[in-house]
Protein backbone atom coordinates (compact mmCIF):
# COMPACT_ATOMS: atom_id res chain seq x y z
CA UNK A 1 0.00 0.00 0.00
CA UNK A 2 1.27 3.43 -1.02
CA UNK A 3 -0.16 6.58 0.56
CA UNK A 4 0.18 10.02 -1.03
CA UNK A 5 -0.04 12.98 1.35
CA UNK A 6 0.29 16.74 1.03
CA UNK A 7 -1.74 19.92 1.24
CA UNK A 8 -4.82 20.52 -0.88
CA UNK A 9 -3.75 21.37 -4.42
CA UNK A 10 -0.30 19.76 -4.23
CA UNK A 11 -0.99 17.18 -6.96
CA UNK A 12 -1.85 14.00 -5.05
CA UNK A 13 -4.57 12.96 -7.47
CA UNK A 14 -2.34 13.62 -10.49
CA UNK A 15 0.46 11.47 -9.08
CA UNK A 16 -2.04 8.78 -8.16
CA UNK A 17 -3.25 8.62 -11.77
CA UNK A 18 0.34 8.05 -12.93
CA UNK A 19 0.87 5.29 -10.37
CA UNK A 20 -2.43 3.73 -11.43
CA UNK A 21 -0.92 3.23 -14.92
CA UNK A 22 1.63 0.92 -13.27
CA UNK A 23 -1.16 -1.48 -12.31
CA UNK A 24 -2.06 -0.13 -8.89
CA UNK A 25 -5.64 0.02 -7.67
CA UNK A 26 -6.48 3.54 -6.52
CA UNK A 27 -8.54 4.81 -3.61
CA UNK A 28 -9.46 8.45 -4.15
CA UNK A 29 -10.11 11.02 -1.48
CA UNK A 30 -13.87 11.14 -0.79
CA UNK A 31 -14.53 14.68 -1.98
CA UNK A 32 -17.38 14.43 -4.45
CA UNK A 33 -19.51 11.98 -2.47
CA UNK A 34 -19.15 13.99 0.71
CA UNK A 35 -22.36 15.66 1.95
CA UNK A 36 -20.48 17.76 4.53
CA UNK A 37 -17.54 19.25 2.66
CA UNK A 38 -19.26 22.28 1.14
CA UNK A 39 -21.09 22.96 4.42
CA UNK A 40 -17.75 22.79 6.24
CA UNK A 41 -16.15 25.42 4.02
CA UNK A 42 -19.07 27.77 4.74
CA UNK A 43 -19.11 27.11 8.51
CA UNK A 44 -15.95 25.39 9.73
CA UNK A 45 -16.75 25.60 13.43
CA UNK A 46 -20.14 23.91 13.01
CA UNK A 47 -19.02 21.18 10.61
CA UNK A 48 -15.38 20.51 11.55
CA UNK A 49 -16.07 17.53 13.81
CA UNK A 50 -18.68 15.74 11.68
CA UNK A 51 -16.55 16.30 8.58
CA UNK A 52 -13.43 14.88 10.21
CA UNK A 53 -15.37 11.85 11.44
CA UNK A 54 -16.77 11.36 7.92
CA UNK A 55 -13.27 11.46 6.43
CA UNK A 56 -11.80 9.27 9.17
CA UNK A 57 -14.46 6.62 8.59
CA UNK A 58 -14.05 6.65 4.79
CA UNK A 59 -10.26 6.54 5.01
CA UNK A 60 -10.33 3.72 7.54
CA UNK A 61 -12.55 1.79 5.14
CA UNK A 62 -10.13 2.50 2.27
CA UNK A 63 -7.15 1.27 4.29
CA UNK A 64 -8.97 -1.92 5.26
CA UNK A 65 -9.89 -2.58 1.62
CA UNK A 66 -6.43 -1.65 0.34
CA UNK A 67 -4.69 -3.97 2.80
CA UNK A 68 -6.40 -6.94 1.09
CA UNK A 69 -4.96 -6.05 -2.33
CA UNK A 70 -1.32 -6.36 -3.40
CA UNK A 71 -0.77 -3.07 -5.28
CA UNK A 72 -2.77 -0.09 -4.00
CA UNK A 73 -2.35 3.65 -3.73
CA UNK A 74 -4.40 5.98 -1.51
CA UNK A 75 -4.99 9.68 -2.10
CA UNK A 76 -4.60 10.77 1.52
CA UNK A 77 -5.15 8.51 4.52
CA UNK A 78 -6.03 8.63 8.18
CA UNK A 79 -2.39 9.52 8.89
CA UNK A 80 -2.57 12.82 7.01
CA UNK A 81 -6.16 13.38 8.03
CA UNK A 82 -5.03 13.92 11.62
CA UNK A 83 -3.23 17.12 10.52
CA UNK A 84 -6.53 18.67 9.43
CA UNK A 85 -8.15 17.80 12.76
CA UNK A 86 -5.19 19.25 14.66
CA UNK A 87 -5.39 22.53 12.72
CA UNK A 88 -9.12 22.81 13.30
CA UNK A 89 -8.57 22.27 17.02
CA UNK A 90 -5.70 24.77 17.20
CA UNK A 91 -7.85 27.34 15.37
CA UNK A 92 -10.68 26.87 17.88
CA UNK A 93 -12.92 25.37 15.20
CA UNK A 94 -13.07 22.00 16.95
CA UNK A 95 -13.86 21.81 20.66
CA UNK A 96 -11.46 20.07 23.07
CA UNK A 97 -13.94 17.24 23.68
CA UNK A 98 -14.47 16.75 19.95
CA UNK A 99 -10.74 16.65 19.27
CA UNK A 100 -10.20 14.21 22.11
CA UNK A 101 -12.96 11.98 20.72
CA UNK A 102 -11.40 12.20 17.25
CA UNK A 103 -7.97 11.27 18.64
CA UNK A 104 -9.33 8.30 20.58
CA UNK A 105 -11.20 7.03 17.54
CA UNK A 106 -8.09 7.44 15.38
CA UNK A 107 -5.94 5.54 17.88
CA UNK A 108 -8.50 2.71 18.02
CA UNK A 109 -8.56 2.50 14.23
CA UNK A 110 -4.78 2.51 13.92
CA UNK A 111 -4.64 -0.62 16.07
CA UNK A 112 -6.53 -2.47 13.33
CA UNK A 113 -4.70 -1.42 10.17
CA UNK A 114 -1.30 -2.13 8.67
CA UNK A 115 1.01 0.80 8.10
CA UNK A 116 1.64 1.64 4.44
CA UNK A 117 4.76 0.27 2.74
CA UNK A 118 5.47 3.72 1.39
CA UNK A 119 4.20 7.19 2.22
CA UNK A 120 4.91 9.93 -0.30
CA UNK A 121 4.64 13.51 0.95
CA UNK A 122 4.36 16.07 -1.83
CA UNK A 123 5.32 19.70 -1.23
CA UNK A 124 4.34 22.87 -3.03
CA UNK A 125 4.35 26.54 -2.11
CA UNK A 126 1.15 27.96 -0.66
CA UNK A 127 0.84 30.32 -3.62
CA UNK A 128 1.10 27.45 -6.11
CA UNK A 129 -1.40 25.35 -4.14
CA UNK A 130 -3.87 28.25 -4.16
CA UNK A 131 -3.32 28.75 -7.90
CA UNK A 132 -4.10 25.06 -8.50
CA UNK A 133 -7.14 25.18 -6.22
CA UNK A 134 -8.48 28.16 -8.17
CA UNK A 135 -7.79 26.41 -11.47
CA UNK A 136 -9.58 23.27 -10.25
CA UNK A 137 -12.60 25.49 -9.70
CA UNK A 138 -14.47 23.78 -6.87
CA UNK A 139 -16.66 26.61 -5.58
CA UNK A 140 -16.44 25.67 -1.91
CA UNK A 141 -12.61 25.69 -1.97
CA UNK A 142 -12.48 29.21 -3.43
CA UNK A 143 -13.76 30.88 -0.25
CA UNK A 144 -11.01 29.55 2.01
CA UNK A 145 -8.60 32.23 3.18
CA UNK A 146 -4.87 31.98 2.45
CA UNK A 147 -4.04 31.76 6.15
CA UNK A 148 -5.87 28.41 6.45
CA UNK A 149 -3.79 26.86 3.63
CA UNK A 150 -0.62 28.40 5.08
CA UNK A 151 -1.29 27.01 8.57
CA UNK A 152 -2.11 23.60 7.12
CA UNK A 153 1.20 23.49 5.27
CA UNK A 154 3.13 24.44 8.42
CA UNK A 155 1.74 21.53 10.41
Amino acid sequence: MIVIEGVVGVGKSSLMRHIEKLGYQTFEEPVFDNPLLEKFYHNRKRYSFPLQIFFLNKRFKHIKEASKIEKTVLDRSIYGDAIFAKLLHLNGEMEDEEYMTYQELLENMLEHVKAPRLMIYLEVSVDEAIRRIRKRGLDFEQIVEREYWQNLKQL
